[in-house]
């Protein structure tokens, strides 16, 4: 039942991100920097976690 709700709005948030890129951002599609990124966040994401923990 909840299921079934979510999943249009899941679609018109995915199709209004990636045009959202498309149209401002296109230096974000390229898939290394989109890696690079991500390694990125979570390099800083696991420095603040462990700087937390001591």
């Amino acid at each position: 039942m909840e299921s079934v709700p979510h999943q249009p709005e899941t679609e018109t948030m995915e199709s209004s991100t990636i045009s959202y890129r498309r149209r401002s951002v296109p230096f974000y599609r390229r898939p290394s920097v989109a890696a690079w990124a991500v390694i990125i966040a979570m390099a800083i994401l696991l420095t603040l976690y462990f700087l937390n923990l001591s």
